[in-house]
């Protein structure tokens, strides 16, 4: 069965809850923002055997997944980017993906995805099980780009994206061999990637799960690198350490992923309502001049000044 979603059938009003209640089910539990003036956006979802393949055309957006509850069957997902970019973040690890290219993600573990305006995408949500790799291996691979240079991962898109349009005119037998050869191109994909990282140390391991638990504790204020090494049961100085080997320190990579955070939520319309206060607030940011300076530092941009270009709103309603 193939269903298409557009955006454009619900009441304007409606469009941005409406999508990310889509979302939510396709994938993980996540908020959705829109990073322009409309939501606009279409999406093809069909079943292909085990596997569920889905199509996208978006507008500038950005999805924050939470972890799906850690269920060890969760399925994992393979992105594609057809036209335009998407960038994900995950585990510490950064992809941004143009055309060709394709990545894995993991549901279970905290995710940011953005989508450049006018981009199409496709997914692969498969069961862990048919990857082929043990746990460790995928949390070491997820997030990372896989050019679409590479003849596997070009096989891979060459199969998928006629895929997206003929999912309906398969029989039964079919889908069963097309998914067959379509999962054997993923994991040799994956495969090749695998064996371009040593496997993860301890030190490395440490350092991933600290950034996992800081996408899930922004708006806490006493979020710092003491109360990441007390939840993780090791010293403070382990922690630090951990980081130094990737020349980092917790303390910036905290407030970097809160000002970007942040940045996202003053440019989503369906926030409007709240101050530019009450969104630092929310992100665990509560000196206010602090958060201005280093916002207009980082962007280039006050954060007020910020949010009323990108809502197309007049000074007087931008909130502070």
């Amino acid at each position: 069965m193939v269903t298409v979603i557009d955006a454009e059938q619900w009441p304007t009003a409606d469009r941005s809850s409406r999508w990310q209640e889509l979302l939510c089910g396709l994938y993980a539990p996540l908020r959705f923002t829109s990073l322009g003036s409309a939501v606009r956006g279409r999406i093809t979802v069909g079943e292909l055997d085990r596997l569920r393949i889905t199509s996208s055309s978006m507008w500038a957006s950005a999805l924050r997944s939470r972890p799906a509850g850690g269920r060890a069957a969760e399925p994992m997902t393979v992105v594609v980017t057809l036209a335009g970019s998407t960038t994900l973040r995950q585990g510490g690890r950064e992809a941004l993906l143009m055309p060709g290219d394709l990545a894995l993600i993991e549901p279970r573990r905290a995710c940011t995805a953005l989508f450049a305006e006018g981009t199409r995408s496709a997914t692969v949500a498969l069961p862990t099980a048919l990857l082929g790799l043990p746990p460790d291996r995928v949390s070491a691979v997820s997030a990372t780009r896989i050019a679409g240079s590479d003849p596997v991962a070009a096989a891979t898109v060459g199969a998928l994206e006629p895929l997206t349009d003929g999912l309906g005119a398969l029989t039964r037998r079919q889908e069963e061999q097309v998914a067959d050869a379509l999962v054997r191109l993923i994991r040799a994909a994956l495969s090749g990637l695998v064996e371009q990282f040593p496997e993860p140390d301890r030190v490395t391991g440490l350092r991933h799960s600290a950034l996992d638990y800081v996408e899930l504790h922004l708006g806490d204020a006493n979020l710092g690198p003491a109360t990441v090494a007390a939840a993780h049961h090791v010293s403070l100085r382990q922690l630090q350490r951990a980081f130094e080997e990737a020349g980092q320190t917790l303390t910036a990579v905290i407030r970097s992923r809160r000002m970007s955070a942040a940045r996202v939520a003053l440019a989503d319309p369906a926030r409007a309502g709240e101050t530019v206060t009450e969104i630092a607030v929310r992100y665990g940011m509560t000196d206010l001049a602090g958060f201005s300076r280093r916002f207009r530092a980082e962007f280039g941009v006050a954060p007020r000044e910020f949010r009323r270009r990108s809502l197309g709103i007049s000074p007087d309603d931008a909130g502070d």
